[in-house]
């Protein structure tokens, strides 16, 4: 039995892959669940599984070739038809609520330095990326599953030119199809969009307070850290509450008003920086969010985020402070009409009721879509996320 093997959803506003790599040609026997291919996107790599045991039969594209959420991948011969993995397609439906579909795809982080390939089962050695062709039969979509525990090869390196410089000191490589979509995409987001950005700090010292004064309470109840990051959240939903044009995007010509809050966090792993989606973030407290956190990053470092976590933000937070960045200028992620940047927190000597104190200040940035939010609203904004976080207690009221 044929059976069509797709390239599933990508995740919010990525409109391609690359196949990175092959791990199985024609010809090869494959079993259920096993790992045929690799497509990497901007930022995370999908693995990609035989939706049941059989043959390969055809690969109707190469190594190395883009392709587009529900193109033709490859073409299996099932050996019996009722083992098929019937999932729904990323080209009829996308996923809504990563509770809705959990596990239906499974994203690991890229890491930027390849590491050498982890040891895998003898088969056969891999023979050069078959060409395109053969035909399209039965519409069915390969079931992708969590790799977190699947030893995953590096992806190929970029070939070097061997052209260099009449001195000797440069050589040229491929700008590489992933990086100039996310180029195209960055251009664009400035392009399109009225981008601005406008800039405060911030005291963090009651928080730190609370932090040492209820930190070990709140772990032995909830089981998780309690730490700024939690506070940061529940601020922006504090400030989103009374300026809701920033949770909201220009749809065509008209303006789509978004009723709940979806957050795009920052986490950082070891294999680079993700931002899953906070979903309803609105209606968690501080301790559902410090939970939620501490779930997703689990998460992200386990590399078992799904598609459906990383995509439908309505805001998002850029985080430069792992890196010690002091200011930045956060790039808007389209169609979103704000953003905010955190940065690193430092001790630095401050006015305070007419005296010098020394305090751990944060600078914090919001850019901006202008055309839907206007200047008032973006200082408004970052006012009120201020208030909340030098006064954490507000969040009682």
């Amino acid at each position: 039995m044929p059976v069509d093997i797709r390239v599933p959803s990508l995740g919010e506003s990525v409109a391609e892959a690359t196949i990175a790599r092959w791990l199985r040609q024609p010809g090869d026997a494959v079993r259920r669940d096993e790992v045929i291919a690799e497509l990497e996107t901007e930022k995370v790599t999908i693995e990609v599984a035989a939706p049941a045991d059989g043959e390969i039969a055809v690969l109707h594209a190469a190594q190395g070739e883009s392709v587009r959420p529900g193109a033709l991948l490859a073409t299996l011969r099932a050996t019996r038809a009722g083992d098929v993995q019937r999932i729904p397609s990323a080209a009829s439906a996308c996923v809504a609520d990563a509770a809705a579909a959990p596990g239906l795809a499974v994203m690991k982080l890229v890491a930027q330095a390849p590491a050498p390939p982890p040891h895998r089962p003898a088969h056969k050695a891999e023979p050069e990326p078959a060409p395109r062709g053969g035909p399209e039969t039965l519409v069915t979509i390969a079931s992708l599953r969590s790799t977190a525990a699947t030893p995953r090869p590096a992806p190929p390196a970029v070939p070097a030119s061997r052209t260099e410089d009449a001195g000797g000191g440069a050589r040229r490589v491929p700008f590489g199809a992933l990086r100039s979509a996310r180029a195209q995409r960055l251009k664009d987001a400035q392009t399109v969009a009225a981008m601005i950005t406008t800039f405060n700090d911030v005291d963090l010292s009651q928080v730190d307070t609370l932090i040492a004064a209820h930190g070990a309470a709140f772990r032995a109840r909830r089981g998780v850290e309690l730490d700024r990051m939690a506070f940061i959240v529940r601020g922006c939903i504090h400030a989103l509450a009374e300026v809701p044009q920033l949770n909201g995007r220009i749809d065509g010509d008209e303006i789509l008003h978004n009723l709940d809050m979806h957050i795009a966090v920052p986490i950082e792993t070891a294999a680079g920086l993700v931002s899953p989606v906070l979903r309803r973030a609105g209606e968690l407290d501080l301790g559902d969010i410090a939970v939620a956190l501490t779930t997703l990053r689990a998460r992200a470092e386990a590399g078992t985020l799904s598609v459906a976590e990383l995509q439908g933000g309505t805001f998002s937070i850029a985080d430069a402070g792992p890196f010690g960045g002091l200011l930045s200028v956060p790039i808007l992620a389209a169609p979103q009409s704000g953003v905010l940047g955190v940065h690193r927190v430092e001790d630095r000597p401050v006015a305070v009721a007419g005296a010098v104190a020394v305090r751990p200040m944060m600078y914090v940035s919001l850019s901006y879509d202008h055309r839907l939010i206007d200047g008032r609203e973006s200082v408004t904004f970052l006012v009120r996320l201020k208030e909340f976080l030098q006064s954490p207690e507000l969040m009682l009221l």
